[in-house]
């Protein structure tokens, strides 16, 4: 878990804690998998990114297709991936975890080059 109910309340959000918690583990997920899990002490990056993906996940979770009086609505699940990915690109994008990037994905890494 990367950011609490109490935090996420502070950053704005406006879930229940039970929805919460559901698509605040999805966005950890989003983030473990972009980070390779070197994230330890969460800073302050990493709770406003899940903050951000936590609440992409709830406007989402009814991704698909649907009308309503003669208007039809498609909700496209790629750009859904696209924007998550942005949004964990834009905010640990120089954030670190024992001197490694983030979002370093290379075989080698030195860091005092």
């Amino acid at each position: 878990m990367y950011l609490t109910y109490d935090e996420y309340l502070n950053f704005g959000g406006g879930l229940e804690q039970s929805a919460f918690e559901n698509y605040e583990f999805e966005a950890a997920k989003k983030i473990e998998a972009a980070t390779f899990g070197r994230i330890n002490e969460p800073g302050e990056a990493v709770k406003r990114c899940t903050f951000r993906l936590t609440e992409l996940a709830a406007d989402s979770a009814e991704a698909g297709s649907f009308s309503h009086d003669g208007l039809s609505v498609t909700i496209n699940k790629d750009e859904l991936t696209k924007k998550a990915d942005e949004i964990i690109y834009n905010y640990l994008i120089g954030e670190t975890a024992d001197g490694v990037p983030l979002l370093y994905r290379g075989d080698c890494y030195v860091a005092d080059v």
